[in-house]
């Protein structure tokens, strides 16, 4: 274990970090984009801007106290690093006051950085110093977080470090997610919330932390947080975020928004802005940039770590989604391209279809809107145990419409028809005798385990179903709640572990799939921003979240529902 500083000398290394950070800063010996370099030159005309005063002692207070704190760190407990960006940025924060007041300068910044650099075991401790040391009677430090899960993960980094530091364990007791000082009577305390402005409301708060703002939708949360927070000589909003999906415009407003501050386009003195992301035209693949979105690079955040994200994002299409969005904090709105073309030409091949008689079959259906495609896809799980792999089939249905054959990049259906790989109806909508003929086809042919369906627009075909005698007819849940499919069919694609039969237009169908990602990386099919029919792909979803659902262990289906119970309340 390493020797323990004394809260003096703990705070005067911070101090030197401080220094040698700017330096570094400045004179380009330390790695860092365009807007890292104004924070510094930023700090350093705040410290000599006759209108502040740089208060030592104030800044002193908070070294000392984050001395005392043991957090995780190799596999045991031990003093609390605070990296030297984090050092900056206590200074900054807590050090300039108005000139001859008690007042900060600073009452709310944006703390923007890749995934894995501590941020949230950070705000943890500073949401207790907030609690603890910031001289407010009666305080009130609330941290919020975009979803419950992320609550409950910050709550258990709370709890670990009380429980872990001796001069907090028997000063402050729990509560649910409420941390509180025993003298207070409840009065003083901390609280973690799920970000729900509603939550707050009555609240007099004196600091608020917002975790992981790019899941937000708009700034309702944050603007009922100031409104807590109006009454506070010194308050404080915290904002900490790493980059997620683009299509949450409010994230990547407030970047925006902290750029102009920076390059002083729009003044705003009482917001401080802290971007760590690369630079517009940054290689992504240089190694040199990397530190630019992760400062704690070799620290906290392992170098290795790091090395073998981009070797899978090299390899794996989405693994490079959440290498660029979660570690170098660059927004992506939808992957681009969700399997890599090379792996999508290994799994299309001859089937024989004889070979099928008899076997286990699992049955998606994705029903189309009456005028457009529907998809069957038909998916043979390897009964050999020692070996998991699967065969598919898929159908395609489209009603007599000339409207709806030409495509988008110059696909016309018309070949495919003609070529007898979509099923042509005799009617102007989708004939839904003959899905039914297909089904009881089908089951002569094979053994029908079941149906996976997407419930709209299913009613009046969900009896005409239990009446060929089908045991498992059942609803998929469409969006999140396909995470755990979704990239089950990637991995298997990806290790080739899945056989479908050639069809033109299962190919095409998978051109067109756009995949998006949630803060706690959940993935769902973005049948919105795909660039046109996926049909055949949610069909074939459908049927393997089926077979996931009646063949694999309940607890682990169990934690998979609970992570998107929670993503979703």
């Amino acid at each position: 274990m390493k020797t323990r500083l004394s809260p003096q000398k703990y705070s005067d290394i911070c101090w030197e970090k401080v220094e040698e950070y700017c330096k570094g800063i400045e004179k380009g010996t330390i790695v860092s984009n365009r807007w890292i370099k104004l924070l510094v030159k930023k700090f350093k005309e705040d410290v000599k801007n006759p209108k502040y005063e740089v208060k030592v002692e104030k800044v002193d207070k908070v070294f000392k106290f984050l001395s005392i704190l043991n957090l995780e760190r190799g596999n045991e407990f031990q003093q609390f690093v605070c990296e030297p960006f984090q050092a900056l940025t206590i200074a900054h924060l807590f050090g300039i006051y108005l000139k001859g007041t008690n007042k900060r300068k600073y009452q709310e910044t944006f703390f923007f950085i890749g995934r894995k650099n501590g941020k949230t075991s950070w705000a943890a401790t500073l949401q207790l110093y907030f609690l603890l040391m910031d001289g407010v009677v009666s305080p009130q430090s609330i941290l919020l977080s975009g979803t419950q899960a992320m609550a409950r993960r910050c709550l258990d980094i709370l709890h670990s470090i009380i429980i872990n530091t001796p001069s907090l364990n028997q000063l402050l007791h729990f509560n649910r997610g409420q941390v509180y000082l025993e003298r207070s009577k409840g009065i003083a305390f901390a609280e973690i919330l799920a970000a729900d402005e509603r939550r707050i409301q009555g609240y007099n708060i004196n600091s608020a932390i917002i975790d992981e703002v790019h899941v937000l939708d708009n700034d309702k949360i944050i603007s009922a947080a100031r409104k807590s927070m109006a009454a506070r000589e010194n308050p404080m909003l915290f904002l900490i975020s790493s980059a997620g999906d683009s299509s949450r415009d409010y994230c990547k407003d407030l970047v925006k928004y902290s750029k102009k501050v920076l390059t002083g386009e729009i003044m705003d003195d009482a917001f401080l802005p802290i971007l760590y992301t690369l630079d517009d035209n940054d290689n992504w693949k240089d190694k040199k940039n990397w530190i630019k979105s992760n400062p704690a690079i070799g620290t906290i955040k392992d170098t290795s770590f790091l090395a073998k994200e981009f070797q899978r994002a090299q390899n794996f299409s989405s693994s490079m989604y959440d290498f660029l969005v979660y570690d170098l904090n660059i927004f992506s709105d939808v992957v681009d391209v969700w399997i890599a073309p090379k792996f999508i030409k290994k799994i299309f091949k001859k089937i024989d279809r004889e070979e099928l008689l008899g076997k286990q079959c699992y049955i998606g259906l994705d029903l189309s809107a009456i005028k457009d495609l529907t998809a069957i896809s038909l998916l043979f799980p390897n009964e050999d145990d020692t070996e998991e792999n699967f065969k598919v089939i898929n159908y395609f249905i489209f009603p007599k419409n000339a409207d709806k054959l030409q495509r988008k990049n110059q696909v016309n259906l018309r070949k495919w028809i003609d070529d007898e790989y979509i099923i042509e109806c005799d009617t102007s909508v989708i004939d839904e005798t003959l899905i039914l003929q297909l089904i009881e086809d089908f089951m002569d042919k094979y053994n029908v385990i079941g149906i996976g369906y997407d419930s709209w627009s299913m009613q009046l075909m969900l009896p005409k179903f239990e009446a060929l005698g089908i045991t498992n007819i059942c609803p998929i849940k469409q969006g999140f709640h396909l995470s755990y499919a979704v990239k089950k069919l990637q991995k298997l694609i990806e290790l080739n572990q899945i056989q479908i039969e050639e069809n033109p237009v299962m190919r095409w169908n998978f051109s067109n799939v756009k995949i998006e990602h949630d803060a706690i990386e959940n993935w769902r099919i973005n049948k919105k921003k795909s660039l046109d029919s996926i049909d055949g792909i949610i069909a074939l979803t459908n049927a393997l979240k089926l077979w996931i659902d009646l063949n694999t262990d309940p607890a682990i289906l169990a934690s998979e529902r609970d992570l998107i119970h929670w993503q979703n309340k």
